[in-house]
């Protein structure tokens, strides 16, 4: 048993040896294959868009129960909040209000009010003409072909609104929004985090701070009714 492993230790250190030798041979290679790699990395890095991310942090206001509790908070909300918080109902819970920034219909809204498809969609958008830019030229997309041929066969429904091409509408706008905005809900510390991504650093800030007043104006509209009714 003492010959075996002398014979693997002595076997560990020559494959050890010679694995350097190889490594050493090869050094030159090694280090032009390194140095690409690098350059190549820098280059790419160079031509990369750069994304900028905004976030604003949540924290729903908990007040005291019993006493008006629910009255304060729906004063607070009415007032538009304190210091830049959101007054919120004590019956809305952090699960409610991110179903209420994920939904399509608060989304659809800001969408709307901010006017918010040319931000989205600015490559298609011409500024100049405030007007889009609508797609005439040949493409190579087969999907494009299968669509045209599928809505040339289809008989046309009369009250179908028909999508120009090249023109994007609400339901590109929300898939949009989906990618580029993104609503986390933090337990432990009862805080819900809308992050956001664009290419500019003053719309991505502008698309969070978008989020944030229309749960604010949301919010505010929910404790009127609630004061209302108590």
């Amino acid at each position: 048993n003492i010959n075996c492993q002398r014979n693997f230790d002595q076997d560990d250190e020559i494959n050890l040896l010679e694995l350097w030798q190889v490594i050493w041979k090869r050094r030159k290679f090694i280090a032009y294959f390194a140095g690409i790699v690098v350059v190549l990395t820098a280059v790419v890095s160079l031509f990369m868009t750069n994304i900028y991310e905004s976030s604003a942090v949540i924290t729903p206001v908990e007040t005291k129960s019993g006493a008006g509790g629910g009255m304060a908070a729906a004063l607070a909300a009415m007032g538009g909040g304190l210091g830049g918080m959101i007054g919120l109902p004590e019956s809305a819970s952090s699960t409610e209000i991110v179903l209420l920034l994920n939904s399509n219909i608060l989304r659809e809204k800001i969408i709307k009010e901010y006017n918010l498809l040319p931000v989205l969609f600015s490559k298609q958008w011409d500024e100049e003409k405030k007007t889009w830019k609508k797609g005439t030229g040949f493409s190579l997309n087969p999907l494009v072909w299968v669509s045209k041929l599928i809505a040339a066969v289809k008989p046309a429904d009369k009250k179908a609104v028909k999508k120009e091409p090249g023109v994007p509408d609400m339901w590109d706008g929300l898939r949009a929004l989906k990618n580029l905005v993104q609503i986390k809900s933090n337990v432990k510390e009862k805080s819900i985090t809308i992050s956001a991504q664009f290419d500019d650093p003053e719309i991505a800030a502008r698309l969070a701070g978008y989020f944030v007043a229309a749960l604010n104006d949301h919010m505010s509209k929910e404790a009127r009714r609630v004061a209302a009714i108590n």
